[in-house]
């Protein structure tokens, strides 16, 4: 395992981790630890979509046409789940700030 796949999936753990702390937890501090936890997930999942993307390149230039589409594929849904993530922080800190 490289360095870079370890450090993404120690951030996505960490973030889920820390996304189920705040579902259980019931106090002031709830909101702000499950957009941390969105904002953590949504920047691993946006590095893992351009990881994703630059590994189907190489596989496209080597002719493994089956792999690219599926690293292009996979990629594709790790960045729409990273910016999904990413706005559901902003609409949580936005309520936050309102109440």
């Amino acid at each position: 395992m490289t360095p870079g796949r370890l450090a993404l999936a120690l951030a996505m753990v960490g973030s889920l981790g820390l996304l189920l702390y705040g579902l259980v937890r019931r106090d002031s501090a709830q909101i702000p630890i499950l957009a941390s936890g969105l904002i953590v997930l949504g920047l691993a999942l946006l590095g893992a979509g351009l990881w994703s993307a630059l590994a189907a390149y190489r596989d496209a230039r080597h002719g493994r046409s089956g792999w690219a589409f599926v690293g292009a594929l996979f990629g594709g849904l790790c960045v729409l789940g990273g910016s999904g993530a990413l706005a559901s922080a902003v609409v949580l800190a936005l309520i936050w700030e309102s109440a």
